[in-house]
């Protein structure tokens, strides 16, 4: 199974750096998975984000995603693995 891999906008979430620097903090949903992604911190707090498509902020505005604001929020465990377990890829 392959995931999506997408790494989390570190300054929103607010972790370090050396936080990020694993594959593991990437999002682990499969990949082309639907709505928010999820990654497990280094302490073991799950975390979705996904952009936030209602924010007009001049970052926002800009051609590249990585300037683009979201929104996160932390999730237990439980929820997690329901997500990890529900997703079926994209075909």
């Amino acid at each position: 199974m392959r995931i999506c891999g997408m790494f989390p906008p570190r300054e929103d979430i607010g972790g370090s750096f050396s936080d990020f620097i694993s594959e593991t903090t990437c999002c682990i949903r499969k990949e082309g998975h639907l709505d928010e992604h999820l990654f497990r911190k280094p302490d073991g707090t799950y975390i979705s984000w996904k952009d936030d498509w209602e924010c007009n902020c001049e970052d926002c505005m800009s051609e590249d995603p990585c300037d683009w604001c979201v929104v996160w929020w932390e999730i237990d465990e439980g929820v997690a693995n329901i997500l990890l377990a529900k997703e079926k890829p994209m075909e």
